[in-house]
């Protein structure tokens, strides 16, 4: 028996108000039970078990593990009473707040909250102890396994629209096919989506970038059912399969299936959007894909049956996830370097009438816009997940076309303010030689870091 973790199980009230007692509903056929009970770092989490009110014996079980960002339990709200109507038994809980944020998560940690809602379902009135697992979608693609791992009382895991790749990896495939989406081609294609991940990843703002989804795989002894929708634009679906086949061929799993939704997207649902819609679940309006739900139900009641591999074909993928470039032009603090180097020519000459080199106030304008121009375009970017591309003309978005431009203006201006130097240099001083001698370091900088954002070629 494997290492399992000490939880403390309290039923108790949910998180928005005192005990609530478990009521039936007419309406639905479910009854909802609100739990809470003690996670990974003695977190108090809270949740709901949901049921079918009428049942004719011990019923399997699933708790449903979040995938990645904020998790409100409403947000798996769907999933539950589906699951339940066709007799399962779930439990869906508020995903912690503390110790997960765009700075800061843990697998390892999210993997104790699941076992601690599992303990908490095993012990539910008409749930058969023995045929409780754990369900995740995208991000709980990666917890539910390793969960598994920690504890033989988990008895099977579903995943959805799971990633075989790193999350860096995996998130740089979903930023070129966002991109794509918005006829965006040319150098922005190129260059942005794996800089763009890496210079988050500098920044430490993308924890656990470079958690290598496989090792649990291989260790995975339970029975699972993996599930890709064919349009999946998040988690690359064809690799991801067969990563999967791999890694639990390696851990000699006697029971597994590895099935594609012709029709679905990355958490399951219709793709209504060209696979992007991670949270349909938030309104709860989405339409699961076809044969979704009957799937995991019969899949789910024939555990008892003798084991075998059943494997779907894999589905298309037309682009191939790449390695991520550990590039020095994506650190964060190239940023305000190159434009503290730009506009210090600029505040530095103030008051100074005489310009023996003219087109370096040009330079120093040109360049310092790019820099500032990038920076904040990027924050756009990044914030809203390529949501605000905005206008694109030619394969190119007018903003980049505009920063393309500036930036081939600032290279030009440049190479004027070298020819003019070269022309005066006998006539500079030392403050003059000091502010032109920054200035040219900084384009000297500047010229790599623009060829590697693909701001200075097509």
């Amino acid at each position: 028996m494997k290492h399992l973790l000490a939880l403390t199980v309290v039923v108790s009230a949910a998180a928005s108000g005192p005990p609530a007692p478990a009521v039936a509903s007419p309406v639905d056929g479910l009854v909802t039970t609100e739990v809470s009970f003690t996670g990974g770092g003695g977190v108090t989490l809270h949740g709901s078990v949901v049921a079918p009110a009428a049942r004719s014996g011990p019923l399997p079980a699933m708790v449903l593990v979040h995938g990645g960002g904020a998790g409100p339990r409403a947000w798996l709200r769907q999933e539950a009473e589906t699951f339940a109507r066709a007799g399962m038994v779930t439990l869906i809980y508020d995903k912690r707040t503390d110790g997960y944020s765009l700075v800061e998560r843990s697998y390892g940690r999210l993997a104790e909250d699941a076992l601690a809602a599992h303990e908490v379902l095993r012990v539910q009135a008409g749930v058969d102890p023995a045929r409780v697992g754990l369900w995740g979608v995208s991000e709980g693609g990666w917890v539910a396994p390793l969960a598994a791992n920690r504890s033989d009382r988990v008895a099977f895991v579903v995943t959805v629209g799971a990633s075989g790749v790193t999350p860096a990896r995996q998130e740089a495939w979903a930023k070129a096919n966002r991109l794509r989406a918005a006829g965006v081609g040319g150098s922005m294609l190129r260059a942005y989506p794996g800089t763009a991940v890496a210079l988050l990843t500098g920044a430490g703002m993308f924890p656990e970038a470079k958690y290598d989804p496989i090792p649990p795989l291989t260790r995975l002894h339970q029975p699972i059912l993996a599930i890709w929708g064919a349009h999946d634009e998040v988690s690359p679906p064809a690799e991801s399969m067969a990563i999967f086949e791999q890694a639990l061929s390696r851990a000699r799993n006697a029971r597994v299936a590895l099935r594609v939704l012709p029709d679905g997207d990355h958490a399951g649902y219709l793709a209504t959007d060209g696979g992007f819609a991670v949270r349909n679940w938030i309104t709860a309006g989405g339409r699961f894909a076809t044969g979704y739900v009957e799937l995991i139900q019969s899949w789910v009641r024939g555990l008892t049956e003798p084991a075998s591999v059943d494997r779907d074909a894999r589905p298309e993928q037309p682009t191939i996830s790449t390695a991520l470039p550990s590039p020095w032009y994506a650190h964060l603090g190239i940023f305000p370097l190159l434009f503290v180097g730009f506009t210090a020519y600029l505040l530095l000459g103030i008051g100074r009438r005489r310009r023996v080199v003219r087109p370096a106030r040009w330079l120093a304008v040109g360049g310092a816009v790019v820099v500032s121009g990038l920076f904040a375009y990027l924050a756009a970017l990044l914030m809203s997940s390529e949501q605000a591309v905005g206008p694109v003309v030619l394969g190119r978005p007018v903003v980049w076309l505009l920063l393309q431009v500036t930036a081939v203006f600032a290279v030009g201006a440049g190479i004027a303010t070298a020819v003019a130097w070269r022309r005066v240099r006998a006539e500079l001083r030392g403050p003059a030689r000091l502010r032109l001698g920054l200035l040219g370091g900084t384009a000297a900088a500047f010229v790599p870091w623009a060829l590697a954002w693909g701001l200075l070629l097509p």
